[in-house]
């Protein structure tokens, strides 16, 4: 198989894994990104797989890190989540506070972080 045919395949099956991650649920520009790291892997892997071999194989990768963004994302957005309700518990706090405390005395009550 001469090397034009090799990258016409991965290039086509590239394409299916992008329509298949958009049927999964992922967002075109996501799913776009995950197939250009699958061939990003593939050739630093620098190896040469049989076409029944090459499917599954980039299939496997793609949803592997399909699967780790969605836990990334649901992760970040949980974090965000935390500190959105947190920043309004903190807003409440503050407007309970007594007009004589100085601004500078109600930071100095914030964490370094």
């Amino acid at each position: 198989m001469e090397i034009n045919q090799y990258e016409n395949i991965v290039l086509n099956i590239a394409q299916e894994v992008v329509r298949f991650l958009v049927k999964k649920g992922a967002k075109t520009q996501d799913a776009e990104d995950i197939a250009q790291d699958v061939m990003v892997k593939l050739i630093e892997a620098n190896i040469v797989l049989e076409e029944n071999k090459l499917r599954p194989w980039i299939y496997k990768v793609a949803l592997s890190k399909f699967y780790d963004k969605h836990r990334r994302n649901k992760r970040y957005d949980n974090i965000l989540h935390e500190l959105y309700t947190h920043t309004e518990k903190s807003n409440t706090d503050y407007t309970k506070l007594s007009d004589n405390k100085l601004p500078y005395e109600v930071l100095n009550q914030l964490s370094h972080y």
